[in-house]
């Protein structure tokens, strides 16, 4: 994914504010080949505000007298402060702690508020990019292969808003194609090179 950084935002998590961070981008990046079949995308352009998250690369769970402290693999924790070299909570309660800083969660606690407990095995954990939680500026363009009737390329174009579709923002885009390649097309400020199209799908490469 090709982010470039933007402006700040704030948002709520865990009961706590945190600084977002508004991110803008395009996916694929310019001057990379990429094929799409029908009805996938071939270019998004995206905004929003996104806060660093951990996620777990497999389950964290411990047992109690009383039943297991689950958090499941890619599930997004957002950090809290701890006397832990990272300790990260989820929206429904349970917390995992790493107390080295060395990448894996060594305890797991029931809430923020409750003493934590080791683990028989450290579990390892990732740091992303995650949309913020209560955002509402979160804004997405996506152009999607449509297929070759005859002698036209068709796309559809949707906009989306907080992940609802707008409706009003999405529309049918026709291209006349001459099947010699590579052939250039342009739409809503994108340039791309056709690089050819069979039975697999559409080979292209964004020029801008």
């Amino acid at each position: 994914m090709k982010i470039v950084h933007g402006g700040m935002a704030m948002a709520l998590v865990v009961g706590a504010p945190v600084l977002a961070e508004t991110k803008v981008g395009m996916e694929p990046p310019v001057g990379v080949e990429r094929t799409a079949t029908i009805g996938s995308p071939v270019v998004e352009k995206f905004r929003f505000d996104a806060v660093k998250v951990g996620m777990a690369d497999s389950d964290v769970v411990k047992g109690t007298l009383t039943g297991n402290i689950t958090i499941r693999a890619g599930e997004p924790l957002y950090q809290v402060q701890s006397k832990a070299r990272y300790k990260a909570c989820s929206q429904s309660g349970p917390c995992a702690l790493d107390d080295d800083g060395d990448g894996t969660f060594d305890r797991i606690a029931l809430d923020d508020t409750v003493a934590a407990l080791r683990l028989k095995a450290p579990v390892r954990y990732q740091i992303k990019d995650a949309v913020a939680p209560g955002s509402s500026g979160n804004f997405k363009q996506v152009v999607s292969y449509l297929g070759v009737s005859g002698d036209t390329l068709r796309f559809s174009y949707r906009e989306f808003l907080n992940d609802m579709a707008r409706p009003a923002f999405t529309e049918e885009l026709t291209f006349p194609i001459t099947k010699t390649y590579p052939q250039g097309v342009a739409f809503k400020d994108v340039k791309m090179t056709i690089l050819g199209i069979d039975g697999m799908g559409l080979r292209y490469r964004l020029e801008q």
